[in-house]
Order: C-alpha cells, then sequence, then structure tokens
C-alpha cells in the first residue's frame, strides 16, 4: 500500500520566481516577499514554481540542442552531420524529461500535494493527473511520440533509461539506431502546445475557484 501523500507547504502567491542579474551570474530567489496587489509584507513560496522553473530549463535545452540538429540540411561535411547525430539523444532526453516534470508539476497544482516520485512511467503519470480533473489531451500525442521511439522491446515508457544509456538494465541493447534529423518544427509545435493549453487550463482552474471562493464567502 502506498503512503500517503504530502500537502505541499508553498506560502503566499504561489509561481512567484525573482531573478537577479548579475555580471557573471543570474540568482534565481524562490522564495522572495510581494503579491499581486504590491503588499510587500507577504512572503511568496510555492514548490509548483521551482518543479516548472526545472521543467522549462528541459525545454528550453531540448529546442536548442534540437535546432543545431538542423544544421544537417545546409551540409556535405561528414563532421557536421557526425557532430548533428550526437545532439539526438540528448535533445530527446531533455524532452521526455521536461514532458515527466510538467506532468508533476501539473499533478501539484491540481492534488495540492507531492507528486509520485517512485515512477517515470508518462502513461501512468498522465493518467494520476487526469484522475484529479486534468480536462486536456495535450500530452496524448507527445507520450506516444516518445513511446515510439523508446523502442525496446524490454522498455516500456516507465523506463526513461533509453535516451540516456541506450541499453536497458539487463545490459540488452540496440544493434542499430535510427536517428530522425529534423524534428525541431515537431517538438516545438508540441512544447508551445502543451504550454498554452496548460496556461489556459490553470488560468480557468483559478477562475473558478476564485468564484467558488467568493460563493462560500471564503474571501
Amino acid at each position: 500500500m502506498s503512503k500517503p501523500r504530502k500537502k505541499l507547504q508553498e506560502c503566499g502567491y504561489g509561481e512567484t520566481i525573482q531573478k537577479t542579474y548579475k555580471s557573471q551570474e543570474i540568482e534565481i530567489d524562490f522564495r522572495v516577499f510581494g503579491s499581486p496587489l504590491g503588499d510587500k509584507n507577504i512572503e511568496s513560496f510555492s514548490e509548483k514554481s521551482v518543479l516548472n522553473f526545472v521543467a522549462q530549463s528541459y525545454a528550453n535545452s531540448c529546442l536548442t540542442l534540437f535546432h543545431r540538429v538542423e544544421e544537417y540540411k545546409d551540409t556535405d561535411k561528414y563532421s557536421i552531420m557526425d557532430n548533428c547525430a550526437l545532439r539526438y539523444l540528448p535533445a530527446m532526453f531533455c524532452f521526455r524529461h521536461y514532458i515527466e516534470l510538467k506532468l508533476k508539476y501539473l499533478y501539484m497544482c491540481y492534488a495540492n500535494e507531492e507528486y509520485n516520485s517512485n515512477t517515470h512511467n508518462l502513461s501512468t503519470l498522465l493518467q494520476e493527473l487526469k484522475g484529479k480533473g486534468f480536462p486536456s489531451n495535450v500530452f496524448d500525442l507527445p507520450i506516444e511520440y516518445i513511446k515510439e521511439r523508446e523502442c525496446f522491446t524490454s522498455i516500456d515508457d516507465g523506463n526513461d533509461s533509453f535516451f540516456r544509456y541506450l541499453i536497458d538494465k539487463d545490459m540488452k541493447c540496440k544493434e542499430h539506431l535510427n536517428i530522425p534529423m529534423f524534428e525541431f518544427d515537431k517538438i516545438k509545435t508540441y512544447i508551445l502546445d502543451i504550454e498554452y493549453h496548460t496556461r489556459l487550463m490553470l488560468t480557468n482552474k483559478f477562475i473558478r475557484e476564485t468564484i467558488e471562493n467568493k460563493k462560500n464567502g471564503s474571501i
């Protein structure tokens, strides 16, 4: 029997990130003071904002890598082709990890409790998220896309080792690997769709909850 998941410990207004740009670094502060209404005495922190920041980092890295792979189109040099091919697995790992973190982030938003840290199974994470009321199918195609490329017969989408190792836990590996070189537009569309629809879903959720709280006299 699985143990109950802990409630989040966020306070004030969540989703707040403060950035300080310095000469040789950027300081990211997830615990800051202030509110949308300008009250500087309200402390704001959310575990959700931390995880979403990490998810965005993987998404941006994924797109950067895939964009570099597009150089393959304009070259006949083997060295450039090889460099493009060597970026494919890291790009796909970043994309897969972005999907996983986004699902866990949204679970925290909808359930107000910690996500399932014991699985990397994208289908399981999506099912849990939908069980908490997430109404969109925006993750269905990206997850199917990833599953088609995690092509070990002994590895399902619950194991995130394919793009990291190409070898499963029993040390079995594929004898051939086909690398599609021109996936940038497809991946970019998946990420943009996920960001747009999840932002829309969360906005609608916030509006519904605000209206309900007003009816109940909570605010």
